[in-house]
């Protein structure tokens, strides 16, 4: 902490090394206009820093520093060294994105979470064409089907097709895909049948009767 004119100011290291800041030195009005200065850059450095410990886009962090009511000069010239240091890598971020959500996910759905994220278009555009969409919607389907218990066959397709249609992937695609790939696919039915049918003759069966029962 730093003493001027009886205001006190957490000062930055860099600043006090930068300055040598010691016990009992004084500073003219200019030399402390130039501390604060710097203090502010280094102060928002430190929390930019922070920040970057995890992966973050440009935008995020910028709305981030600029919460923190950091200048946007400041900002701005963090941001350039970030970048210029690979700190910040938008491209890059966008390649791990989709190589950790290219199952989980498909290229509509990518597309709209990167846009929110501040990911120009013409980067997701750049890096989604690379990908073979039918690739991740045929190994979803392969570790998906035969973990799915108690519904028929046609339930199944039905469920896998909902469920990638939902996570973005091309309806038309998964569609062909899912009646492809299950063409084969053989499931016992009896046990599904068996219960369902138990389950309406006990609904029915004491205000039915005979064929209408039946």
């Amino acid at each position: 902490k730093v003493t001027y004119n009886n205001e006190e100011y957490d000062i930055e290291n860099e600043v006090i090394i930068k300055y040598a800041i010691s016990t009992g030195k004084e500073f003219t009005k200019k030399q402390w206009d130039n501390i604060i200065e710097d203090n502010k850059y280094y102060y928002y450095d430190r929390l930019g820093k922070n920040k970057l410990k995890r992966l973050i886009t440009t935008h995020e962090l910028k709305t981030f520093l600029l919460e923190k009511k950091a200048p946007i000069n400041v900002v701005n010239k963090l941001i350039e060294k970030y970048e210029k240091y690979k700190f910040l890598n938008d491209e890059y971020y966008v390649k791990s994105y989709l190589q950790s959500k290219m199952i989980k996910e498909g290229p509509r759905l990518i597309f709209t979470k990167l846009t929110e994220k501040g990911i120009s278009k013409d980067l997701i555009d750049k890096e989604l064409n690379k990908l073979d969409e039918s690739i991740n919607i045929e190994t979803y389907i392969n570790s998906k089907a035969g973990k799915i218990k108690n519904k028929t066959k046609k339930q199944i397709k039905n469920q896998l097709k909902k469920e990638l249609t939902n996570k973005g992937f091309n309806y038309s695609l998964v569609n062909n895909l899912v009646d492809q790939l299950l063409l084969d696919f053989n499931v016992d039915e009896s046990k599904i049948i068996e219960k369902e049918f138990n389950n309406i003759y006990k609904r029915h069966y004491k205000t039915k009767e005979n064929n209408e029962l039946k």
